[in-house]
């Protein structure tokens, strides 16, 4: 829905005919799993060759804390030399080595809730949203990675600390499986040649314009993650229709993105 062309879902031996049955436009790959079902560590040679013909790989959604798992994408998050989205069980694996993800040559994208980005600087998710911005710039300086902060003013930091807060999204993007929504989103964008930090933050604000475009009446719930994502387009065509009126009515060139809308 974000403009990927072709996208593989990895998946543990077993389940690749349930996940096919679930999108019929995502192709899938089955390799090595644990007795439990989760992603074993034998799995990481066919994953890294899965990766080399990728323009990107997004990792963490619904990929469990089996100690093996965490293992396997600890290594495979510095032996993949594609642009990378971390999210999820992803940045659990991370934890205590955040320093390693510096050692990547191929950008890098954490997308963590306070939660996630609290446990890996080591504090709680009060004391970091005390200051979101101070913290995704720690965050980013640590890792050597574009950080997406989600939360109530989305925060995007790179580690020169640069950093932007994106001003669209609300309370419907609390639901389960939103955050899934937006770091596959990045992951479009960084395959169709967006720098790390741009791709974040172009994700970010499409994302929040396109639930608040699926909340008009401001009630704060009741969007599903499916129904966030197959708005994507509608949303992106929104507001590529209001940027070219506005542009088209600013002589000096000058270019402000309403909400969609609104």
């Amino acid at each position: 829905r974000a403009g990927a062309g072709l996208v593989t879902l990895a998946v543990p031996s077993g389940v690749a005919a349930v996940m096919a049955g679930r999108c019929a436009e995502v192709m899938t790959a089955e390799v090595a799993a644990t007795a439990e079902g989760a992603f074993a560590r034998s799995a990481e040679k066919p994953i890294e060759e899965l990766a080399a013909a990728r323009d990107v790989v997004a990792i963490g959604p619904g990929l469990s804390r089996d100690d093996e798992t965490v293992d396997l994408v600890g290594r495979l998050a510095v032996s993949i030399d594609r642009p990378l989205v971390v999210d999820a069980d992803g940045l659990f694996a991370c934890v205590g080595r955040l320093s390693t993800l510096q050692e990547r040559s191929a950008p890098t994208v954490l997308t963590p809730h306070p939660g996630e980005a609290a446990r890996l600087l080591e504090t709680s998710a009060s004391a970091l949203n005390e200051d979101r911005i101070a913290a995704a710039r720690r965050l980013a300086a640590a890792s050597g990675a574009v950080v997406l902060l989600k939360g109530a003013g989305t925060v995007v930091a790179e580690p020169s600390g640069r950093a932007l807060v994106v001003p669209t999204g609300g309370p419907v993007l609390a639901t389960g499986g939103t955050g899934d929504v937006l770091t596959g989103v990045v992951a479009a964008l960084l395959a169709q040649g967006h720098d790390a930090f741009d791709a974040a933050g172009l994700a970010a604000w499409w994302h929040g314009a396109t639930a608040d475009g699926l909340d008009p009446a401001g009630s704060g719930f009741g969007v599903l993650a499916g129904e966030l994502a197959d708005a994507l387009p509608g949303a992106a065509a929104e507001i590529a229709s209001r940027a070219a009126s506005i542009a088209s009515e600013e002589p000096d060139g000058a270019l402000v993105l309403p909400f969609p809308g609104r």
